[in-house]
This record gives structure tokens, C-alpha cells and sequence, in this order.
């Protein structure tokens, strides 16, 4: 999964439809989901955010930081002040650990080799998907509800949930 946290399209995917795979099939081992990080350019507080979100995952705190950053995109896609929304969902202890993270020229690389491969898969938009069964990759560009993905997994996975 390609997605821009604050990307309108990808917070409607990620409330609709990757919230319950991940539940339904990612967690059961039914599939591998990878989340990579593609900030658009034209949204100034996108890579911001994917850093924060990525120092969280270190301390096993990517979920809840992820959800709060989609949930509240309004609100810091126009102030910028993403922090006030990482913080809101985090102890102090936690806050420090992430921001200590996130200033770990480690974070911004991995979220550039995530733009990089993007690019060299062809990505322009996001959402994507790339959906890869058996050696076959199946790019699934934008909103996709959850009975439509779950169908379509289903499909390949050779069974339902």
C-alpha cells in the first residue's frame, strides 16, 4: 500500500477498508500487508507526518498514531501542527521516544526509498495497492470499499474469511 497520510482518498481507504484487512487478514496471516510511505509533493505536511508515524512504529505505536493522523487530517492538513495529534494519542514517555526517533536520519531515508520504489513501480497517485498473488502484481488505484477488497481477496486467497 502506497499512501499519503494526508491525502483525503487515502484516509478514506484506511477508515474503510484497511483497518478491517488488517483485522481480518493481515493479523490471522491470511496476507502481508506493507505500508509505504508516499508523501505527495503538493502536500506540505505529508512527509511530516510519515516520519512521525514511522518513529512510532518503533516503539510498536504505528496503529494508533496512524488512525489519530487520518482521523484528525483536517485539522493539522491546514494548521501543520501534526505533533498536536501525535501527541494527543501518546504518554510523555512515548512523545519522547517518537521525536527522539523521528530526528534519526534513518526515518526520512526509509521514507525515500518508499517514494523511490513507488516511482519505479509506477505510482502516481494515492492509494495504490499492489496486490501480489502467485508472481502476478495487480495495481488497485484509490478507494476501494471493504466488501469489494475483501471479495477480491477472496478470490485469490481461494476462500473467505
Amino acid at each position: 500500500l502506497f499512501s499519503d497520510f494526508q491525502c483525503p482518498a487515502c484516509k478514506a481507504l484506511h477508515e474503510q477498508t484497511i483497518r478491517r484487512v488488517k483485522a481480518e487478514y493481515a493479523r490471522p496471516g491470511r496476507l502481508r500487508l506493507v505500508h509505504h510511505d508516499f508523501p505527495l509533493p503538493q502536500h506540505t505536511y505529508a512527509r511530516r507526518a510519515a516520519a512521525l508515524a514511522a518513529a512510532a512504529d518503533r516503539i510498536g505505536k504505528y496503529d494508533v498514531v496512524a488512525d489519530a493522523l487520518f482521523a484528525r487530517q483536517d485539522s493539522w492538513s491546514n494548521t501543520g501542527n501534526v505533533e498536536a495529534v501525535v501527541d494527543s494519542v501518546l504518554t510523555p514517555e512515548e512523545r519522547r521516544q517518537v521525536y527522539e526517533a523521528a530526528r534519526d536520519p534513518a526515518i526520512a531515508a526509509a521514507i525515500e526509498r518508499d517514494v523511490q520504489l513507488g516511482n519505479r513501480m509506477r505510482v502516481s497517485s494515492t492509494p495504490t495497492m499492489i496486490v501480489t498473488h502467485r508472481g502476478t502484481s495487480n495495481p488497485v488505484v484509490g478507494v476501494v470499499s471493504y466488501p469489494v477488497s475483501s471479495r477480491f481477496l477472496d478470490s485469490l486467497l481461494g476462500s473467505g474469511p
